[in-house]
């Protein structure tokens, strides 16, 4: 879950993107990180769940269900949608470990 919060807070600013890519990048500043837990974000996973979208695991994270990632693929297709956050996940690693999103949260 922290994996979805920590890109749920880094979506909401351009300031919160650069923090993010520079931690990546090895660029990281003791003064970069206050990411902060948005309560909604719980619900929307829940709706997301009830829509079939993401499926929660055993272990207690979140994946993709099949329809999840179709639309994801489909969403990433389409040119003329959320340029600005395809855009911004671009720069980031393609899989990103509990490992790094700990170390990012406890800095």
């Amino acid at each position: 879950m922290e994996q979805i919060y920590l890109l749920s807070w880094a979506l909401r600013s351009k300031g919160s993107q650069e923090i993010l890519v520079r931690w990546f990048e090895r660029r990281k500043s003791p003064d970069d990180f206050a990411v902060r837990y948005d309560p909604s974000l719980t619900r929307t996973i829940a709706i997301a769940v009830s829509a079939g979208l993401v499926e929660r695991n055993e272990n207690q994270t979140i994946s993709l269900s099949d329809s999840g990632v179709a639309l994801a693929r489909s969403i990433w297709a389409n040119s003329e949608v959320m340029q600005q956050e395809k855009a911004f996940l671009s720069r980031l690693p393609n899989k990103i470990s509990q490992k790094a999103v700990r170390e990012i949260m406890d800095w």
